[in-house]
Order: C-alpha cells, then sequence, then structure tokens
C-alpha cells in the first residue's frame, strides 16, 4: 500500500478514536505497524488491533481493539452475547472490499439488540432491534466502518459508508 494513503486511511481511523493529533505535521515517516500488529502514529499512540481473515466470535477481552476485514471472501464477525458485554466498544471497518459475497457482523444467537445509525451514502439509516449488520458485496468499500457499544441490554451502532447499501441492518 503506497505510505501516504496508509497514512490517510490510519488518520481516518484515529480521528474515529477521538486521538486525532492537532499538528499533521509531525505524522510524517512517524506512523507505522509493528510486526505484533500494533499501530504506533507520531503522537506515540498505539492502537491495538486484529485483522480477521475468516469467521470469528468476538471476545470481551477483544473490546476496544480495531477489528478489520481484510479478506475479501465473506464470513461473519459474531458478537458476545449483549447482557455479559456492559461497557465494551468494537470498531468495526472494510480492510479490503468483499468480493463474492458480502461481510457481515451478527448478535449472539440471533438477538436483536442492535439500534443506532449509520450514514450510508450521506443519508441516515436507521437500525432498531437488528441483529446483522452487513457490509454489502459491490457497495462496501476500503475504510466503511461501524462502532458497537454495548450497556449490557443493547447493541449501541453508528458508523459510515460512503455507497447507497454499503452498510444495511436487518432483523428476524
Amino acid at each position: 500500500m503506497n505510505k501516504k494513503y496508509l497514512v490517510a486511511f490510519l488518520s481516518i481511523i484515529l480521528f474515529a478514536w477521538g486521538a486525532f493529533a492537532a499538528d499533521k505535521a509531525n505524522w510524517g515517516d512517524d506512523v507505522y505497524i509493528d510486526a505484533d500488529g500494533v499501530i504506533y502514529a507520531g503522537t506515540g499512540m498505539t492502537i491495538p488491533y486484529q485483522i480477521h481473515a475468516a469467521a470469528d466470535t468476538l471476545t470481551i477481552n477483544e473490546g476496544s481493539k480495531l477489528h478489520v476485514f481484510g479478506n475479501a471472501t465473506e464470513y461473519a464477525l459474531t458478537l458476545p452475547a449483549v447482557s455479559t458485554a456492559a461497557g465494551i466498544h468494537y470498531h468495526i471497518v472494510v480492510g479490503l472490499s468483499p468480493s463474492g459475497t458480502s461481510y457481515t457482523v451478527i448478535t449472539n444467537a440471533s438477538e436483536n439488540k442492535i439500534t443506532g445509525v449509520a450514514t450510508v451514502a450521506g443519508e441516515s439509516v436507521a437500525a432498531s432491534d437488528e441483529d446483522t449488520v452487513t457490509f454489502t458485496l459491490d457497495a462496501a468499500i476500503i475504510g466503511d466502518y461501524i462502532d458497537l457499544y454495548s450497556d449490557g441490554v443493547l447493541w449501541y451502532v453508528s458508523g459510515q459508508a460512503f455507497a447507497a447499501t454499503g452498510i444495511v441492518f436487518t432483523g428476524t
């Protein structure tokens, strides 16, 4: 990946985490990812992250990490039961555009507990008692993301996708 695109991508991620450096001139060569998967920014801040290449069930211990869809084939990330996740936050981002089919984030045991709103192609898309978030094939692009926060009762979602239907909420 071209270095200037990596710095721009990391700037977006760090901004979403509320840690954007006011003096962007200091970023230059100071942004890199080490062999352990830790992102280092010019401010000295590190962000733990995990690149997912296959279906996975997220754990409570993986909260506050950047989770990246890093394989272009379809798979799902499953959230822990909402009742066990009070105070947990997941930031999930598309690292490779889906190819062949879509990426999904699903609740444990199809709990209809996802509520919130995402900005999709500049429009607000609401989620109310949903169990699936889909980053859709041919619409989701690198950088589309969602944030999920739990209070132990619901998963509160916010996010952003560039293209119409880039993020879709559904419930069963």
